[in-house]
């Protein structure tokens, strides 16, 4: 199924924040798929091609023809069409670098991850070649991004030390793997 919606790019940080008629799609698609699977699941966010050859996961991608072989086709800057804690380890390779709000979308990681859940996203880092040639990519990441979805040694949000920005995610980072010029792979976990 292809979900569509009205509107093209916002700055929501809450489901809340979408048009009346977006907010419908999404709780329709939550409903749709939460009927499909049994959870908790793991998901693979944006497989591209490499998507049928992912047997271990849930495939999410945007649409047939830029992820074969997906389960569910939804458009990430709507969110993640699944309810709430309803996943045990979310992974993406090159993906995030593409979103237009990764605020509201680490939110929705918050949201459905279950406690003790984990995450691995893998993105370009700033430096690199690839981090800004790819017309396609809407921001690129830095030692420090990660960080502001997760909250510090002493359990006090990163973002304490700014504004919230609206984020609600409050994940321990547990480790980053740093490829100079290359790109950062973080390693996320939901505390329990």
């Amino acid at each position: 199924m292809i979900w569509s919606f009205s509107e093209s790019y916002q700055q929501p940080t809450r489901l809340d924040d979408f048009s009346l008629e977006d907010r419908n799609t999404i709780l329709a698609a939550i409903d749709y798929y939460g009927k499909q699977f049994q959870f908790p699941i793991k998901l693979e966010l944006g497989p591209g091609q490499h998507g049928p050859s992912i047997t271990d996961r849930v495939k999410l991608g945007l649409n047939p023809q830029a992820d074969p072989g997906c389960e569910i086709f939804f458009d990430l800057n709507f969110g993640l069409p699944l309810p709430g804690e309803s996943v045990s380890y979310i992974h993406s390779n090159q993906v995030l670098e593409h979103l237009n709000n990764i605020i509201f979308l680490f939110n929705e990681f918050w949201r459905v991850l279950i406690p003790g859940g984990t995450m691995e996203h893998c993105v370009p880092i700033y430096n690199g070649p690839h981090a800004w040639s790819d017309p396609t990519h809407r921001r690129a990441f830095t030692e420090l991004s990660f960080r502001y979805f997760c909250v510090d040694a002493n359990g006090e949000p990163f973002t304490a030390h700014f504004s919230d920005y609206g984020i609600t995610s409050r994940f321990v980072l547990e480790k980053q793997d740093v490829r100079p010029g290359l790109d950062i792979t973080a390693f996320f976990k939901k505390p329990a």
